[in-house]
């Protein structure tokens, strides 16, 4: 197998082979980013059945923008700059950037140099400042961007809401993880390109001429996500879904 599945299936298509369609199946959503990253560089044209493939980017900036205000410091801030949500132009988010690369950045250095980030993290920092931020920055500023970063917005904004309905005890690190994990679940169309790239979940029911199936490690450390997954099939169900999954990566490798 290789080390880096997603480069190896995309390096495996050929534009001008067989007629038909082949189709990449992946196990993750940001498999499926990777490889839509490399088709883009080789200037291979394709579709998907996901619009994970086409937000994601926006998604990244929102995410950026929206750890600076829960976790302030350097190593956040300069990220969140680089965003549209700053209000800071690309060249002095570069210069920013270049100034503090050595020395700290201090919440007065910020206000001076990106207020608008600043105004969040002073007055905004609470649940309710984070959706405040969601519905009057963010949301406006990805509608004026276009359809993939309005959805992106949409999403993060639906799933910050969920987390903090269903989490007793609230942590950074699992906030992130939930908020990375959203989506907006709209089914599209991959058109009638010979190239489609979907994952497992999305390609049931539908056929294809060849396949590349694209497998992935699952992670080992338990998330929130996976906590509340179990709770609620367990009170449903009564069942322990920790040994109906144990050998789920097998299962659908094989499928």
């Amino acid at each position: 197998f290789s080390e880096e599945p997603e480069r190896a299936a995309a390096s495996l298509l050929d534009p001008d082979g067989p007629d038909g369609v082949t189709a990449i199946i992946t196990r993750r959503n940001d498999q499926l980013q990777e490889i839509a990253s490399y088709l883009e560089a080789s200037g291979i044209k394709f579709g998907t059945t996901s619009p994970w493939t086409l937000s994601e980017p926006s998604r990244q900036d929102i995410l950026r923008y929206l750890r600076a205000v829960i976790l302030p410091k350097k190593e956040t801030f300069i990220p969140a700059i680089f965003t549209p949500y700053s209000e800071v132009t690309v060249g002095e988010a570069f210069g920013i950037s270049a100034k503090y690369k050595w020395t700290d950045l201090s919440l007065p250095d910020l206000e001076k140099l990106a207020p608008s980030l600043h105004s969040d993290v002073v007055q905004r920092r609470s649940k309710d400042g984070i959706l405040q931020i969601l519905e009057s920055k963010i949301l406006p500023i990805a509608s004026s961007l276009g359809k993939d970063h309005f959805y992106a917005a949409l999403s993060i904004q639906n799933a910050v809401r969920e987390y903090f309905e269903q989490s007793d005890l609230p942590d950074l690190d699992d906030l992130m993880d939930y908020l990375s994990i959203s989506n907006y679940e709209e089914d599209i169309s991959p058109g009638d390109n010979s190239i489609v790239l979907t994952t497992v979940h999305k390609a049931k029911g539908m056929e294809f001429d060849r396949v590349i199936y694209c497998p992935s490690n699952s992670s080992e450390r338990t998330t929130f996500i996976d906590i509340v997954t179990r709770a609620v099939i367990m009170a449903a169900k009564g069942i322990d879904v920790r040994q109906e999954l144990r050998y789920e990566d097998s299962r659908i490798d094989f499928v």
